[in-house]
């Protein structure tokens, strides 16, 4: 530790017991030279007198830090809220952080008043007291903010998405929307969003193929190129391909949508799908149960005509056993469980996908 302190950047990451504390460390200004800190080891001791006193002591214009703090660590510290995340992005050195993970924190968002030019990088995964006046106030203090994790944030709607995401249109580049609620109704955006690279909106399940057709998805985000919707209830028309008058997409080149139970490979034309991606290279589409797709399938659509290659992802057959679904279901790290397609998956008295519950089966 002492080697790190001594050197001109450093980073930390602390990983001590739950009951040890951090205040103490920071109280002999003997960490000066942190450019990156992380303490979501001590979650259940990290709250926001914590917080208060690491920024007196790294983002206050007594500090005699050569460098300033850019990368902050705080998923899971669960007992900070907006009064311990106010210090850190309310100093007159908040500017210079670059990135910041308040995942699982009591974060409601109406303490970013402080425009932070810098950051680029902001994950709020399971911030359940996040509201959408709140999300509006960080899309209006970033304006550079190119990655952006709304997961697990249950109670956003898509109202909420609306504004903030507009206001980001020329700087988002990364969008995680995954286990949350929305429906698709965001769409089309009042200003579109150019900028955006990827999209995950796998596991939810309310998502609709009316709502999240694949024109207005494009419309909003004409330059998407990674697009993830498994374990969504979204069938064939949602990549609207009954119509070979419908315009290529140019740019999408990676297409995700294991276990959709509503999508059939005998209602997507692999020539007409090679058609409306054509620089498609990677398309995923395991464990999507009965009639769906298949090594042959998958055979068919690599012969299609395409400047490029295609990697594709199938079940080996269309009685996948439920170790290799949950397996891939790990790989991919999606959480399956309470959706329809359990039922017709899950075995008696075994354990299904990364639920922690065991599920039984709910027939005899």
């Amino acid at each position: 530790m002492q080697k790190g302190v001594q050197s001109k950047t450093c980073a930390i990451s602390l990983s001590c017991r739950h009951q040890q504390r951090v205040d103490s460390l920071f109280a002999q200004r003997t960490l000066l030279r942190l450019t990156s800190l992380g303490l979501s080891a001590f979650y259940q001791t990290v709250d926001n007198k914590a917080t208060q006193c690491i920024c007196a002591e790294l983002l206050s214009s007594q500090s005699l830090a050569e460098e300033r703090l850019t990368e902050v660590d705080l998923s899971h510290c669960y007992q900070v809220g907006d009064a311990g995340v106010q210090w850190l992005v309310g100093s007159r050195y908040s500017p210079a952080l670059r990135q910041l993970d308040l995942s699982g924190t009591d974060l409601t968002g109406n303490c970013f008043v402080r425009r932070l030019p810098r950051l680029c990088k902001l994950r709020l995964e399971g911030c359940a007291s996040l509201s959408a006046a709140g999300l509006a106030n960080i899309a209006a203090s970033c304006p550079c903010l190119s990655s952006l994790c709304l997961a697990k944030c249950k109670q956003l709607t898509d109202g909420d998405l609306r504004d903030p995401l507009s206001i980001l249109a020329t700087s988002l580049h990364d969008l995680d929307l995954s286990y949350t609620g929305i429906s698709g109704s965001f769409l089309p955006l009042r200003r579109p969003c150019a900028s955006l690279r990827s999209l995950n909106l796998n596991c939810c399940p309310r998502l609709k193929d009316e709502r999240l057709s694949s024109d207005r998805l494009l419309a909003s985000f004409p330059c998407l190129q990674v697009l993830d919707v498994s374990a969504t209830p979204l069938t064939a028309s949602f990549l609207l391909l009954s119509s070979a008058a419908i315009p290529p997409c140019p740019s999408l080149w990676r297409l995700s949508m294991d276990f959709c139970p509503g999508l059939r490979a005998d209602q997507l034309d692999p020539a007409l799908l090679s058609r409306r991606f054509p620089l498609l290279r990677s398309l995923c589409a395991f464990g999507n149960g009965p009639g769906g797709f298949l090594p042959q399938w998958a055979e068919e659509l690599r012969r299609c005509p395409r400047p490029t290659g295609i990697s594709v992802v199938v079940s080996e057959s269309s009685e996948s056993s439920v170790e290799s679904d949950c397996d891939y279901a790990r790989h991919r790290g999606l959480h399956l469980a309470d959706w329809a397609m359990t039922k017709t998956r899950m075995v008696r008295g075994k354990p299904f996908m990364l639920s922690p519950f065991w599920l039984q089966s709910v027939e005899g």
